[in-house]
C-alpha cells in the first residue's frame, strides 16, 4: 500500500445537520479533508477502479482479424487501445487532480486492492458525518461517487431553503423595547459572524 491515509476526520468537519442548514459550511470542509487526504477522486468519479485486462474489442474487429483482413476502423482501434495500455496507470492517489479521466487503467491485484482500500475508507468517512436518516438511504448505493451525488442533489435544495430561512429570521431581529442596545448589537454581530460561516449572504445595507 503505497499511501495510508489517516482513518478519521477532524474535529472541523461538522456533523452535516438534517435540515441543511449548515450544507455550504460542511460541503466546503467535508471537501478538502478528503483532497488533503487524497480521496477526493473517489467522490467525484475521477479516481477510477483499475482492471486487470483491456476490456474486449467490438465484434467487427474481432470478425476482422479472424479473417486476417484488417480495415482502417479495426487498426486505429487497435492502436488506440494499445496506446491506452501503455499509456501510465495514474496513481489512485492523484487521479483526482488529472484533468481527464479515462475509461479505464490498468492495474495489478494489489493496486485494485488499494483501490478498494481507499473506497471503503472514504464511504465510511462520508457516513460518519451523515444524518441517521441520510446514512441509512445512502448505505444502499454501491460507489462513494453515487453516495456523494445523491446527498449533493438532496442537501443543496435543502440548504437554499434554510438559509433563506435563516436569511428572513435574522432582518426581522429587532431590539426589544428598553432593551440594552449594546447587547443586543454584539448578539446580532455573532449572529451574522455564524450565518456567515454557513453560507447565509447578509448584505451591508440589511445588516
Amino acid at each position: 500500500m503505497l499511501f495510508s491515509p489517516n482513518d478519521s476526520l477532524s474535529p472541523s468537519v461538522p456533523q452535516l445537520e438534517l435540515s441543511g442548514a449548515n450544507w455550504a459550511e460542511f460541503a466546503m470542509r467535508f471537501r478538502n479533508a478528503m483532497r488533503g487526504k487524497f480521496l477526493w477522486g473517489h467522490f467525484n468519479g475521477t479516481d477510477i477502479r483499475p482492471v486487470c485486462s483491456i476490456p474486449s474489442s467490438t465484434d467487427t474487429d474481432s470478425s476482422a482479424s479472424s479473417s486476417g483482413t484488417a480495415t482502417p476502423t479495426s487498426i486505429s482501434s487497435a492502436l488506440s487501445t494499445t496506446a491506452a495500455a501503455r499509456t501510465p496507470a495514474p496513481s489512485s492517489r492523484t487521479s483526482a487532480n488529472s484533468p481527464h479521466t479515462p475509461s479505464y487503467i490498468l492495474g495489478t491485484d494489489g493496486e485494485i486492492l488499494d483501490w478498494d482500500h481507499y473506497e471503503s475508507l472514504a464511504r465510511s468517512l462520508l457516513m460518519t458525518r451523515l444524518p441517521t436518516s441520510t446514512a441509512f438511504i445512502v448505505d444502499e448505493l454501491s460507489s462513494v461517487q453515487d453516495m456523494w451525488s445523491a446527498v449533493v442533489s438532496k442537501y443543496t435544495y435543502k440548504g437554499a431553503f434554510s438559509q433563506t430561512r435563516l436569511r428572513c429570521d435574522f432582518l426581522c431581529l429587532q431590539c426589544p423595547k428598553n432593551g440594552d442596545v449594546q447587547r443586543f448589537l454584539a448578539d446580532l454581530h455573532s449572529c451574522h459572524t455564524e450565518l456567515k460561516s454557513m453560507g447565509v449572504t447578509i448584505n451591508d445595507d440589511n445588516y
